[in-house]
């Protein structure tokens, strides 16, 4: 769900931004990257990048303060809910 932090097959670290309806496991991930400004970090579509997947969850005790900090998830974490069936 949104506001998981992930590891990714590639080693990448990141925080599920969004969901694709069709497929719950190639969600958006925000991925940490040293260097960059939070506001700028990279956004993947994993149904775009078949190669990469989701390896595990993580909690949040398990980054470096500094990466935390980063992805900050409580603080980007949104709901939004929507009917699907036509009523």
């Amino acid at each position: 769900p949104p506001g998981t932090l992930v590891e990714l097959s590639n080693g990448a670290i990141g925080l599920v931004t969004g969901v694709n309806r069709d497929h719950s496991v190639r969600p958006l991930v925000t991925i940490w990257q040293d260097g960059v400004q939070p506001e700028d970090a990279p956004i993947i579509d994993l149904m775009l990048e078949p190669e990469l997947s989701i390896t595990r969850a993580l909690r949040e005790s398990d980054l470096q303060p500094d990466v935390a900090d980063y992805l900050s998830p409580r603080s980007r974490s949104a709901y939004f809910y929507a009917r699907t069936d036509p009523r």
